[in-house]
């Protein structure tokens, strides 16, 4: 019997190939994405996203310092 079709170098060169495209194309979504909210929402809807952002992630910060440490 011979081999099955999934097996092989043939294939498995394939499959990455296939993987490193996908993956390229999830990179390309996202940064389009980011470039049409830019345009639908304008420069500064994104600044203000941004900034959000920074506010969200120092509260966070904030409360991880202030979290009762047991000795």
């Amino acid at each position: 019997m011979g081999r099955g079709r999934g097996c092989g170098k043939r294939f498995g060169m394939f499959l990455f190939f296939a993987y490193l495209l996908v993956k390229c194309l999830y990179i390309a979504n996202a940064i389009g994405l980011i470039f049409i909210l830019n345009t639908m929402l304008g420069k500064q809807a994104l600044s203000n996203m941004m900034h959000c952002g920074i506010l969200v992630k120092n509260i966070f910060q904030k409360i991880i310092l202030e979290f009762p440490v047991v000795l």
